[in-house]
């Protein structure tokens, strides 16, 4: 069976009209949206930035605490609260200025001198090696690195 559709030119015309007209308002809508995906990025951007700092930040905190702690520990009440503050501050700056993990710098510290900030070294023979403090640099070895 054949079948004989016929549309009138006005019909036709009206037809065009409006698929054109649905077409142009998903176009502006488009274009719309769009703008607000380029801010929505802009924004998100910066909350990457954001949170890679408050992240950084976080990290800083969490050795800062594990120096305190750890030199609490070390000390066994050898040092008073003002200077295991310094000593905190100080190791916390070291570690970050050359990319250490703090308790590695600690751990020199336990094994050199037990935590024991006037520990002087001796040697196998009873006599003092010249090695001091901490992490029982000698005082020559001190003043070489401190040179510019």
């Amino acid at each position: 069976m054949k079948s004989n559709v016929r549309i009138s030119k006005l019909t036709f015309a009206i037809a065009l009209v409006l698929c054109f007209g649905a077409l142009g308002l998903f176009v502006s809508h488009w274009h719309a949206r769009q703008a607000e995906i380029r801010e929505l990025a802009v924004k998100e951007s910066i909350l990457r930035g954001e949170l890679e700092q408050l992240s950084a930040w976080g990290k800083w905190t969490i050795d800062y605490v594990k120096i305190s702690r750890a030199l609490d520990y070390l000390s066994k009440g050898r040092l008073s609260e003002d200077q295991r503050e310094m000593l905190t501050e100080q190791l916390w700056q070291i570690s970050r200025s050359y990319v250490t993990d703090p308790l590695l710098i600690l751990a020199v510290v336990a094994q050199e001198s037990r935590g024991n900030p006037n520990a002087r070294g001796r040697k196998q023979s009873g006599a003092y090696s010249g090695a001091l403090g901490l992490m029982q640099i000698k005082l020559e070895t001190a003043k070489k690195m401190g040179e510019p």
